[in-house]
């Protein structure tokens, strides 16, 4: 057991996953202003999104089961929702990677913005159709503006890291 966690390929292939799964958590502990509930910008989306235009099918959906599961946990939602939301999107994502071939940074930022749109278009769908009701706010719209706009700074940083770990060489095509 001890030689599995030894290997340095395994630990290394998966840092987009576990990354994701620091920065929901740590995301779900900050706690908004009174009354600013919504504000926040929605941090477990921006990581999959970025991760899935960059390492389309190899960021896989036993990890987006465990990140949607681990949402809903942290969140407080239903269970599956975010899990189904989550597979909706890497759906929609993979279909815009191949047709679109996003590998410029501009390109990721520009797709990740209609992704993000998307993501909470099937958001606000999946509200009315469980509660009945539809979410307009300034608040829901200041998430969606703040999500959108901290996406190029986490991709920075996400690119940063996939740079410097060498992730490329343990995704090789086959």
């Amino acid at each position: 057991m001890i030689n599995f966690f030894n290997k340095k390929k395994i630990f290394i292939k998966y840092i987009p996953f576990y990354m994701t799964i620091i920065l929901a958590s740590v995301s779900s502990t900050i706690q908004p202003p009174h009354g600013y509930a919504m504000t926040f910008s929605f941090i477990p989306l921006i990581c999959i999104l970025f991760w899935s235009l960059l390492l389309g099918r190899y960021f896989g959906p036993i990890q987006f089961f465990f990140i949607g599961i681990l949402t809903d946990f942290l969140m407080g939602t239903p269970i599956g929702s975010y899990l189904l939301l989550f597979s909706i999107i890497r759906f929609i994502t993979l279909k815009v990677k191949e047709r679109f071939q996003v590998t410029f940074f501009y390109e990721n930022v520009l797709a990740a913005t209609i992704l993000i749109l998307v993501f909470y278009f099937f958001n606000n769908l999946f509200l009315y159709i469980y509660y009945s009701k539809v979410i307009i706010s300034d608040y829901f719209l200041l998430n969606i503006i703040s999500t959108i706009l901290l996406y190029p700074a986490f991709a920075v940083f996400f690119y940063w890291v996939y740079k410097t770990t060498s992730l490329e060489k343990y995704y090789a095509e086959t």
